[in-house]
């Protein structure tokens, strides 16, 4: 349930983000979120073969089996850290929603920084 509720989570933010499957390609942001999602179907991958190959031979007791689990379950860990920096690298590029407001604003949208809080301004009014 919390995998699907994490992945539904996501591909809702992505359409929101992405304005729409088009976008997935030629940008920076949606060639950021293929990468985090081949990445996310290789963690998936590497879960089922650990639950439906790994797990079965562990319980027959088959000789080799504890250390085939844990060396599959020390690459599941690592892939965890790569997606997750895969998650960070995707507030790096400007989605392509935020760059169809920018156009719609004709280019007249200011920008402050203070610290890690970023404040855009457009004709529309402010969005942070």
């Amino acid at each position: 349930v919390a995998v699907a509720a994490t992945m539904l989570s996501g591909m809702v933010i992505s359409w929101v983000q992405l304005d729409g499957p088009a976008n997935l390609l030629g940008n920076d942001y949606g060639e950021s979120l293929l990468r985090k999602l081949v990445i996310v179907a290789i963690v998936i991958g590497v879960a089922l073969y650990n639950k439906f190959r790994l797990t079965p031979a562990l319980e027959r007791g088959e000789a080799g089996s504890t250390a085939r689990i844990r060396r599959s379950i020390r690459v599941e860990y690592a892939l965890y850290v790569v997606v997750v920096g895969a998650a960070m690298s995707l507030t790096l590029p400007t989605p392509p929603r935020a760059t169809a407001a920018q156009g719609a604003a004709g280019g007249a949208m200011a920008m402050a920084t203070e610290g890690f809080k970023a404040t855009v301004q457009s004709a529309e009014g402010y969005s942070v």
